[in-house]
């Protein structure tokens, strides 16, 4: 019935928009919410230049935020590549660097984990801190 995530998801946020779809320890969300959701990092993420085909990093933990940088990159072709946070500073450079990323999503926490080649890329924080975008 369906080929993609996406087709899944559109299919269930237009006939079970209010049924939960995602939580966290932070944040719930229903298929509807998801939807859009996903939709706006989408679009934010296109609006940067982001497009089919390119790679964005996702360091971070397992959170509903995550998972929707995740769908928001399958909904616009890019390739979403997980990074470990457990990996060391040197092991994370030579994986963004190898898998040529064009933007980063993180988790605050993990940004002591950037070297020079993270740091140069435009850094998109999931849970943003004071002073943090």
């Amino acid at each position: 019935m369906f080929t993609n995530f996406n087709q899944y998801h559109a299919f269930h946020a237009q006939r079970r928009s209010d049924a939960m779809m995602l939580q966290d320890d932070s944040q719930t969300l229903t298929f509807g919410q998801a939807w859009d959701y996903v939709g706006t990092i989408a679009g934010a993420m296109q609006g940067q230049g982001i497009c089919k085909g390119q790679r964005v990093g996702i360091l971070a933990k397992n959170s509903v935020d995550n998972l929707c940088v995740f769908l928001a990159c399958a909904r616009i072709g890019a390739i979403a590549v997980g990074l470990n946070y457990r990996l060391s500073e040197g092991e994370l450079e030579y994986i963004a660097d190898d898998a040529q990323l064009v933007a980063l999503f993180l988790d605050a926490e993990f940004d002591s984990l950037c070297g020079p080649v993270m740091q140069a890329l435009p850094r998109i924080y999931l849970a943003p801190t004071a002073g943090q975008d």
